[in-house]
């Protein structure tokens, strides 16, 4: 995404803008500058107060409304922690800004039931999303959590029906194969030890042998 930055900023105090910010339709427009959001933070600029990171992204009511639809997610935005908390109906989720509000950062809640109300889920334990790098979008975000749990839900039927067209679809689906081969095998095992343990109950003879 493009931002704004005036270029009449004293140095060392610069501050980027998305494009529909007040203090952008403050600058004259022969001082306005327009370049990437990585671009103005590599000049030293940090992010607006006012319509930076995800407080900016929160004034977008119509965006997240639609997100919230398109998605099937639950957006609740905590302005105390500037934390944006996502739900899904298996998964919860957080995301807040780096330092310099350039990038955001996904955390992946421990445990949680769809029952939980948000005042709980935002106490819990969470980690942090190995496998998703820091990213300038938003919208990426909120999408990768959403194709995620909806391919929990189709592992949890069967994982052969998981996507198989991109490459990240395709490294999910052969995690999802190991995962159920241990699953299966582990299950195989503990069959074996109930069947002879029920053996040997009814045959005390049978556990003097195995221990031959």
């Amino acid at each position: 995404m493009n931002v704004i930055v005036s270029m009449i900023s004293v140095e060392g105090k610069k501050v980027y803008h998305r494009p529909d910010c007040v203090y952008v339709k403050r600058m004259k427009p022969q001082n306005r500058m327009s370049l990437s959001r990585k671009q103005a933070v590599e000049q030293g600029c940090r992010c607006c107060r006012c319509c930076g990171g995800l407080r900016g992204e929160m004034r977008e009511t119509a965006q997240i409304l639609a997100w919230q639809r398109d998605y099937r997610v639950s957006l609740d935005y905590v302005k105390k922690t500037d934390t944006l908390y996502v739900r899904t109906r298996i998964g919860c989720w957080k995301i807040f800004c780096q330092r310099d509000g350039a990038l955001y950062l996904l955390f992946h809640r421990n445990t949680y039931s769809n029952s939980m109300p948000l005042e709980q889920a935002i106490q819990g334990d969470y980690h942090r999303q190995g496998d998703v790098k820091p990213a300038e979008s938003l919208l990426k975000l909120i999408r990768y959590i959403a194709d995620h749990d909806k391919a929990i839900l189709i592992i949890r039927d069967d994982y052969r029906k998981l996507p198989q067209s991109t490459k990240r679809q395709k490294k999910y689906y052969r995690q999802a194969e190991r995962r159920v081969k241990r699953l299966e095998q582990r299950q195989s095992r503990q069959r074996m030890e109930d069947l002879f343990r029920e053996i040997e109950e009814k045959d005390p003879e049978m556990r003097r042998l195995a221990f031959c």
